[in-house]
């Protein structure tokens, strides 16, 4: 089989997804840099799985020269090792995102540059580099305004500002961010349109999946998004979307614009779309698999996204393509999130995943935190109680089921708070 170079780290798949999807396809080496904690502590299951190239003790020419004229494909699923990854894939002359696209993708701010040159939407934005000019960037660009990292991910310290009187104590959050960055930007709030009657159930936003090999698209999957909490965290995703046809057709044509404005030419896209009164906007694209969309499609019959990852770096669709219409989910599978407040606590007491299995629909329940556990809502999505992952036999049963799950959440987890974070 084929060799695919597998730049790893934290994100849309481990490395058993990873190993589970290139069954058929590909034989992985990995490149990782277990500077990173969460690659260190991967590293010897990876070399279960294949040889381990790693970017803190070999420089990259090295690497290429150890895999070069052996792989014939460069993947990664982890938004941080983009850039390597692109790099990695041009020394080797292998299709992957330009390393000029890499860095568009992972600059929020460039990325809102281009789309907003090539007529993609027309967002007012600010970066900076010094939180001292926040007051001014939040005067410029005219509040409500959304500040967040210029290179995060996950809604990671994001945060909404209303007025000039709210930029003293933002500016002393992020000041003291646990994961500090030297980059931010202040854009302009996106406001989402009314929902409709009946579907208050769902968000306010959505996403298009698109594989792209060799500038040609497919648009494999709309995924909705249920209603965030504040200020900007996901609580959780649905497929197949529940949005009429017109809005379908409406949000995949912006995000084939923002993916040809953004330079991408090969690989696989995530763009996150708000659903305005006048039209889709962009939020940002990604240029990487979703998060938790390769959990959710695998229950679709014969279709695993981080395969289609494999499938794209080797140069083909898989099983679909250009002009084909999206992954068949036969029924609505979803997953749901219960998220800490927004402010710091320590988990006092949680209930065990038995507290949400033997709701309707439930078929996998995930709980990362123990009693002590410090969680802190600064974190975005990635700081969570429970996922609660569920199906329901047709789109009219789901928000029942979500009320249940819901209700439920009210008794799961007590909290001792701690001081810090309280906004």
């Amino acid at each position: 089989m084929p060799e695919v170079l597998v730049v790893y780290g934290l994100g849309s798949a481990g490395p058993t997804d990873i190993a589970a999807a290139a069954a058929g396809v590909a034989d992985l080496v990995f490149a990782v840099d277990t500077r990173d904690e969460h690659s260190a502590r991967a590293a010897d299951l990876l070399a279960e799985i294949g040889p381990v190239h790693d970017l803190a003790h070999q420089a990259a020419a090295d690497v290429v020269a150890a895999v070069a004229g052996s792989v014939a494909g460069v993947a990664t699923y982890s938004e941080t090792m983009l850039p390597a990854a692109a790099r990695l894939a041009a020394a080797l002359g292998l299709p992957f995102h330009s390393p000029a696209t890499a860095a568009v993708l992972t600059s929020k701010s460039a990325q809102r540059t281009r789309l907003n040159a090539a007529g993609v939407g027309s967002v007012r934005q600010r970066p900076l580099t010094d939180l001292a000019e926040l007051a001014a960037a939040v005067a410029a660009v005219g509040p409500p305004v959304v500040v967040k990292p210029d290179a995060g991910q996950s809604s990671r310290d994001t945060y909404r500002c209303d007025s000039p009187s709210d930029v003293p104590a933002l500016t002393a959050d992020l000041a003291a961010s646990a994961v500090p960055s030297d980059r931010w930007v202040v854009e302009r709030l996106l406001v989402g349109r009314p929902a409709a009657p009946g579907r208050e159930w769902l968000g306010e936003c959505c996403s298009v999946e698109t594989a792209v090999v060799d500038g040609e698209l497919w648009h494999y999957m709309i995924t909705d998004k249920l209603p965030r909490t504040p200020p900007f965290r996901e609580t959780g995703d649905m497929v197949p979307s529940a949005l009429p046809a017109a809005d379908q057709d409406a949000v995949r044509d912006v995000a084939a614009r923002a993916i040809a404005a953004l330079g991408v030419r090969h690989g696989v896209v995530h763009t996150e779309i708000m659903l305005t009164p006048d039209g889709p906007v962009v939020i940002e694209a990604n240029g990487r698999l979703a998060g938790d969309l390769g959990r959710l499609l695998r229950r679709a019959p014969g279709f695993d996204p981080a395969r289609l990852v494999l499938e794209v770096a080797l140069g083909s669709f898989g099983p679909g393509g250009p002009g084909r219409p999206p992954v068949v989910v036969p029924h609505p599978v979803f997953m749901w999130s219960v998220l800490p407040p927004t402010r710091r606590v320590a988990v006092k007491s949680v209930a065990g995943p038995s507290h949400f299995r033997g709701l309707d629909g439930v078929w996998a329940v995930d709980r990362p935190v123990r009693p002590g556990h410090v969680v802190d809502w600064r974190r975005g999505t990635r700081e969570w109680i429970f996922t609660v992952w569920m199906e329901a036999p047709d789109l009219a049963a789901v928000p029942d089921r979500l009320d249940a799950v819901r209700r439920a959440a009210a008794t799961c987890v007590e909290y001792d708070e701690l001081t810090g974070g309280t906004r």
